[in-house]
């Protein structure tokens, strides 16, 4: 109620009206109205929201439009969409089979490699679940199956080109020796590959979050089964496919329109490939100009993305499911905040726990372990010494500014509480009364705390509530609880601010004990408040870690490999770059770091590795007598087409999901198109014109290990020669 002659306004105004119009209905700061459909929310409701839509969808008046509205039925809606949006995701494999399928010119090779592919993801599932023990099996491990698929048609493509290049020349005419061959050379770049992508899922597994880490222990088994899966299983399936199926009736003859139609496209790329490789003005001409032009781009990345605007935190409450554009992600995302009724949040709680440890001994995989209460040592009680602390500490929170004095509060302390009931106590009755002087006598203390909790934790109480807890008689934890000022938020600076300093008292107040230290050191929580904060405050900090320890072992196993330090700077450089790009560009597009966000663009390390690491063992394994620009092309012209059909097949997966309706679908989507097109332009591009100027020539800063001798420089010698043949037969 309004009270006119206090607040000055008309009659009119005088009423809950008003309160309800601008509480319920009209919006803070903006031009929104809402209005209310009286029916309960859920799915009872889908229908009427179907109708809804295409009524307005149907309508003649082009000025009204549902922009967002509030049924209920988010869930419901993203259980059909996940549904519905299965045809975007059975496009992306049907193209990425077809693409295989015209690179090979093989129905058999294609059917066998999507059938490794199928072996690799269940026989993961198995050891996941069977004998790592790992119960919880979150929606993100099936983001998994991008990285088979993207991991599997890169080794295929490096294989089968290294198959039909030492198949077509001279010095290998034996069947016996072309799989020798071709498994020397391959194997090397499959297996630097796969241990550098396993290592940089591994790494992140010392993550808080459950969901990531479940995640990327899938995704290193996956890409770990793989490799075991493929140098036994690719190998096995091309001979046979050279010694039968070959041989045999194909399902698509020379003169059939479907096969006329493959061998052109793919005599067609191949021309492509041929023409943009043997062009060395392209990238030895003008590599000064191409070093300062991705440098710059991945500085411009860096300061995206940890600059302006940066990767911020999540700022919104609610887990976005579906697209960015359906009316329940705009009414939680841009209406939900301009409404009274539904941005006001309720003040936060502090709650203070002595002698409880916040040591967890949960399951580390599962979700719904909580693990067991681990008690500490808490200071005697009874002690005079002790209850003036208690006293003082409770005093000291009340001068505290985010402590909300504008209500009276009432059974935060214990300490105080008992007074206050020893206080009113008349002393014809019983021993605890007001006449008693405050500290007491440890035997008086215990008796009289024993009274009071019998007495007061009968009435409403709950395993929160403040007070003392006992175990075996004793106390041994104490929980005090007041009343914030701070406002529930979303805003990580708000909460942020208020961590710190709530924080830096309990340091100050601790500080200044000439006690134990140990006995007096409490944890505190908010009820639940700063759940969200956590995450935020985790998903920050492990994102950048979890980079630094990826790229430090990639750069380590990229060395063993390798063994030359210019090569592995080389790559390591390339992989930062396109990260920073990759990273920068999301950032520009809004991207902020949730969950799914982090979980996506842990696949970014893996992703960015394969095409800069098969850049640098071939160029490792190029003949030694050539100069730098001729060792970059041999390089070029032996996995350039690899690399560019790997890249071509993941870049069409990841446009046939941008349509869905799911988020997951469309931000894995738009991050697989990113993340390839950056690595392939910094692995064609940026990375060979940095080893025109910085490669080694020759054995300069290649180091080899004792124990090989003239094993390791005749191995070497003869792989060069290998890949001189390999070039030839390209270039013919």
């Amino acid at each position: 109620m309004f009270h006119s002659r206090r607040c000055n306004v008309s009659d009119r105004c005088a009423n809950e009206a008003i309160f309800e119009l601008y509480h319920y209905i009209i919006s803070t700061d903006k031009p929104i109205t809402l209005t209310f459909i009286h029916m309960a929310q859920g799915k009872p409701t889908y229908s009427l929201y179907t109708e809804l839509r295409n009524v307005i969808s149907k309508s003649r008046n082009k000025n009204v439009h549902l922009m967002a509205l509030n049924f209920g039925l988010k869930e419901h809606e993203f259980e059909l969409s996940l549904t519905s949006d299965i045809c975007w995701i059975s496009l992306a494999l049907v193209v990425v089979v077809l693409i295989i399928w015209i690179y090979t010119e093989s129905v058999f090779i294609t059917f066998m490699t999507c059938t490794s592919m199928a072996f690799t993801v269940i026989l993961s599932y198995t050891l996941y679940q069977f004998v790592f023990h790992i119960e919880y099996f979150p929606f993100l491990n099936l983001l998994a199956t991008i990285v088979v698929i993207g991991i599997g048609a890169d080794d295929l493509f490096i294989y089968w080109k290294t198959w039909i290049s030492i198949k077509h020349s001279r010095n290998a005419s034996i069947l016996e020796r072309i799989v020798t061959y071709t498994f020397e050379h391959a194997s090397t770049a499959m297996f630097v590959t796969s241990a550098s992508t396993a290592t940089a899922f591994f790494a992140c597994t010392y993550t808080d979050i459950v969901s990531m880490r479940c995640f990327c222990i899938y995704a290193g088994t996956c890409v770990l089964v793989h490799y075991v899966i493929v140098i036994t299983w690719l190998p096995a399936c091309v001979v046979i496919y050279e010694k039968y199926a070959l041989r045999g009736c194909h399902v698509f003859g020379k003169e059939s329109k479907v096969g006329k139609l493959f061998r052109s496209i793919h005599s067609q790329l191949t021309r492509l490939s041929r023409f943009l490789l043997n062009r060395q003005s392209i990238i030895s001409t003008i590599s000064y100009a191409w070093l300062p032009l991705f440098l710059v781009i991945s500085v411009g990345g860096a300061i995206a993305l940890f600059g302006w605007p940066r990767l911020s935190p999540p700022s919104s409450d609610t887990f976005q499911m579906l697209s960015f554009r359906h009316p329940f992600e705009v009414f939680d995302r841009e209406v939900r905040k301009h409404v009274n009724f539904l941005s006001s949040y309720a003040s936060l709680p502090i709650t203070f726990v002595f002698g409880v440890s916040k040591a967890f001994n949960g399951g580390y995989f599962d979700i719904k372990s909580h693990g067991s209460l681990v008690l500490q040592p808490l200071a005697d009680l009874s002690l005079p010494e002790t209850q003036l602390w208690f006293s003082n500490f409770c005093w000291e929170l009340r001068q505290q500014d985010f402590f909300d004095d504008s209500i009276i509060q009432s059974h935060g302390c214990f300490v105080e509480e008992l007074r206050t009931w020893i206080m009113v106590r008349s002393c014809a009755s019983d021993l605890c009364c007001q006449d008693l002087v405050f500290p007491y006598n440890q035997s008086v203390f215990s008796y009289c705390l024993d009274k009071y909790t019998a007495a007061t934790m009968t009435h409403g109480h709950t395993v929160a509530s403040p007070g003392v807890r006992y175990k075996n008689n004793k106390p041994a934890a104490v929980i005090i609880s007041f009343q914030s000022n701070v406002k529930a938020d979303y805003n990580y600076d708000m909460m942020e601010n208020f961590h710190k300093n709530v924080s830096t008292f309990l340091q100050k107040v601790t500080a200044n004990t000439e006690m134990n230290k140990e006995l007096y050191k409490p944890f505190f929580t908010a009820s639940g408040g700063l759940l969200f904060y956590d995450v935020q405050s985790t998903l920050l900090r492990s994102l950048p870690l979890s980079l630094a320890v990826v790229l430090l072992a990639s750069s380590i196993i990229v060395f063993v490999t390798t063994l030359n330090i210019l090569l592995t700077v080389a790559a390591l450089l390339t992989i930062s770059c396109s990260l920073l790009t990759t990273l920068g560009i999301l950032s520009l597009l809004g991207w902020e770091l949730n969950i799914l966000e982090s979980v996506i663009m842990s696949l970014a390390v893996g992703l960015s590795m394969d095409f800069p690491l098969h850049v640098a063992v071939a160029y490792r394994i190029s003949p030694l007598t050539q100069d730098r620009k001729q060792r970059v092309m041999t390089s070029l012209r032996h996995v350039g087409g690899c690399l560019t059909a790997a890249m071509l097949t993941t870049l069409v997966a990841g446009i046939c999901m941008l349509p869905a309706q799911v988020v997951a679908y469309v931000k894995l989507g738009t991050f697989l198109t990113l993340v390839i097109i950056s690595s392939w332009l910094y692995s064609m591009f940026f990375m060979p014109s940095l080893l025109i100027h910085i490669g080694p020539v020759g054995s300069f800063l290649q180091l080899r290990f004792k124990c090989c001798g003239r094993k390791g420089r005749r191995s070497t010698k003869d792989a060069a020669t290998k890949l001189l043949i390999l070039t030839r037969s390209l270039q013919s």
